[in-house]
């Protein structure tokens, strides 16, 4: 093999199969590693030699996603495109990184580009000669990976498309946001949400005291996503990011925990108050819960449950003694039983439920073995500290915006700790690259946040400058988050009324990396957009400004965008959509007025011709209340309102007050 860490490949399934197309399916891994493969091989005759290599998000760990619900349509769009399709579990299984040897190398790119070498050479063998183009792509921590993979791997890709990208200073958001969620609560929260909704004061500041004033500034100057305020509250938007990366600060830097509450210039040794919020109880488990069991239990532990399933291991307990309401986020270390001395960050707290979530340097197995009556502490000790982290951890380059924060003229204000390499963060960019890449992000991201495109951008000009255009672009998707819109059933207004469906904005990016690498055919320009020095992301106001492949829309009620009305008054509305030319031609529009998700009234005279349209409509409200009335615009490059796999939605949205 090309690299001497990985031993022979071998092959221990290799079968055809007829679901969801006819393909030849290769499962495999290289001896003396943990690394692991799945390629899929079409027939001949629908192959047009080249490969597609689809890097799994999160902490990856898994060789066989592409068919499941994380697979963001890999099969579908590899099949399509007349290649062959490659995943790997990126050298590691599942939270276990003992197969890497504690070089993160492996799993960022290592391990994916070794892999994706071996395919093309069962490709010869089947097809007759290796691929003539590869490229790689995937979301989140895949974004990351296909990043490295461009940059330290180009014998083996030709391309990639990163989306819902983040980057090496990932590490300062999350701390920020939960402590600035710690101080604002739930009830202020709501507040901030109203204000900044569409219609709303725009004043998020309102009503807050001092602290959660200066809380919620920091969040905002580091980069929080403008309009993404609804779902810091929502499970797993922060909460379980923060949580698995417990295990890992504490891997990287343990000395911090303690000198932040004896040492000055940390706020644990500094400020009294803080002192006085460390909460430690000391009981027993009374129940251990799994996945299973949180289903059974309906609501939102059933939500949060889907959510980070663990099917294999208990991942909640509940305590026989003690007010544990206050301890999201906080620590269980488990004092007796077959589990003492694990230490599990408790991600989220539904009534008397502790529901764990654990790191790639925590404990897999989670609650397996633990029984009742076992003796627990949980404390928020060491979660406090986390939540001011990022003040003593300044990543990277102090020109990177969030740093503003913490630095006055290239001075750090706070006690630094020393650079720690975290193992899902991998090395520094190189941000240079021989390939090509279409990189996409999405604007209200909390999981990822814009400043992962905003700064690779602005790095990659660094290097290129004036040959930038030959080698990047940048595509905004607005009003879409991190992960599927579907992952929020339930939630209300219902989710489409706020959110699209990004996959099709990636599908055609990866559609259009390999005309441009392989014809020369010029993707549709940057997104053009301004990133302020307090960390807010804007996009230009009109479709031919703005660029990019989304269409551009707008509403209005009664002409603006809020309307106050009586029960049973016939209201106005108006909308305008347009798409940036020369990208598609508008396939559908449809409107929800009461926040359903039902969709009830769709336009019948778009047959996918236009680039731009107008439309007008009325609605009359029966009972009192606050609505956000939507029209949702699609496009698509041909104009073809079949081609789902491929479609580029958008919204506009207004506030209705009903009394």
């Amino acid at each position: 093999m090309a690299d001497s860490f990985f031993g022979p490949a071998y092959i221990d399934i290799d079968e055809w199969r007829d679901a969801p197309q006819r393909h030849r399916y290769v499962h495999g891994g290289f001896k003396e590693t943990d690394t692991r493969f799945s390629f899929y091989f079409p027939p001949k005759e629908n192959y047009e030699g080249r490969m597609l290599h689809f890097l799994e998000g999160g902490l990856g760990g898994h060789e066989v996603t592409v068919l499941g619900p994380v697979g963001f349509g890999a099969f579908e769009l590899t099949f399509n495109s007349g290649a062959y399709l490659v995943e790997s579990n990126q050298g590691h299984f599942g939270l276990d990184y003992s197969g890497l040897n504690g070089d993160p190398s492996i799993l960022h790119w290592r391990a994916s580009a070794e892999s994706a070498r071996y395919s093309k050479e069962l490709a010869k063998e089947m097809y007759g000669e290796e691929p003539h183009h590869s490229y790689a792509w995937g979301g989140s921590g895949g974004a990351l990976r296909s990043v490295h993979a461009i940059e330290r791997a180009g014998d083996v890709y030709d391309g990639c498309v990163p989306f819902m990208h983040g980057h090496h200073f990932l590490m300062s958001n999350f701390p920020v946001a939960m402590n600035a969620l710690r101080l604002i609560g739930s009830e202020k929260l709501n507040v901030i949400i109203d204000a900044t909704e569409v219609g709303g004061s725009g004043n998020p500041f309102e009503g807050l005291d001092t602290e959660q004033r200066e809380a919620l500034a920091e969040l905002y100057r580091c980069g929080l996503a403008r309009g993404g305020e609804r779902q810091l509250g929502y499970p797993g938007a922060i909460d379980a990011v923060l949580c698995w990366l417990q295990s890992e600060m504490t891997w990287a830097d343990p000395e911090y925990f303690e000198d932040f509450w004896t040492k000055t210039g940390y706020m644990g040794k500094d400020d009294p108050n803080l002192a006085k919020q460390v909460q430690e109880i000391t009981t027993t488990v009374r129940q251990v819960l799994t996945n299973q069991d949180l289903v059974a239990m309906g609501g939102a532990a059933a939500a949060t449950a889907s959510y980070y399933s663990s099917e294999e291991n208990p991942i909640a307990i509940t305590v026989n003694d003690g007010d544990v309401s206050g301890m999201r986020g906080g620590t269980m270390i488990l004092k007796s039983g077959k589990g003492a001395g694990r230490e599990l960050a408790v991600s989220t707290v539904l009534d008397d439920v502790l529901i764990a979530v654990t790191g790639p340097y925590g404990y897999p197995e989670m609650f397996n073995g633990v029984e009742p009556g076992d003796e627990v502490v949980v404390t928020n000790r060491k979660f406090l500290a986390q939540c001011f982290w990022s003040r003593h951890h300044l990543e990277g380059e102090l020109d990177y915006r969030p740093n503003h924060t913490w630095a006055v003229d290239g001075q750090q204000i706070y006690p630094q700790r020393p650079h720690h390499a975290f193992m899902n963060m991998g090395p520094d960019y190189l941000y240079k690259f021989d390939g090509k890449m279409i990189l996409v992000q999405n604007t209200i991201d909390i999981g990822c946040w814009p400043a992962g495109g905003t700064e690779y951008h602005e790095y990659t000009r660094r290097h290129f400058g004036d040959r930038l255009d030959d080698h990047f672009r940048l595509w905004w998707n607005d009003n879409a988050r991190h992960g599927p819109p579907q992952g929020l059933e339930g939630i209300t207004p219902h989710y489409s009324t706020w959110l699209i469906d990004y996959n099709g904005s990636v599908h055609q990016a990866v559609l259009d990396l390999i005309d441009w690498v392989e014809n020369g055919k010029e993707p549709p320009a940057n997104t053009s957009y301004e990133y302020s020095p307090d960390g807010k992301l804007t996009l230009a106001a009109t479709a031919s400004e703005r660029g990019g492949i989304q269409p551009v829309v707008n509403a209005t009620v009664n002409g603006g965008v809020r309307a106050d009305v009586k029960v049973g008054e016939k209201v106005n509305f108006e909308a305008s959509a347009d798409v940036p030319r020369g990208t598609g031609r508008i396939t559908a529009a449809e409107w929800d007025f009461e926040g359903k998700g039902t969709w009830e009234l769709k336009e019948k005279d778009i047959d996918g011709r236009a680039d731009s349209i107008k439309l007008k409509a009325t609605h009359t409200f029966d009972t009192p209340g606050t609505y956000f009335p939507v029209v949702r615009v699609t496009a698509q490059r041909d104009g073809d309102a079949k081609a789902n796999f491929s479609s580029l939605p958008n919204l506009g949205r207004v506030r209705v007050v009903v009394s």
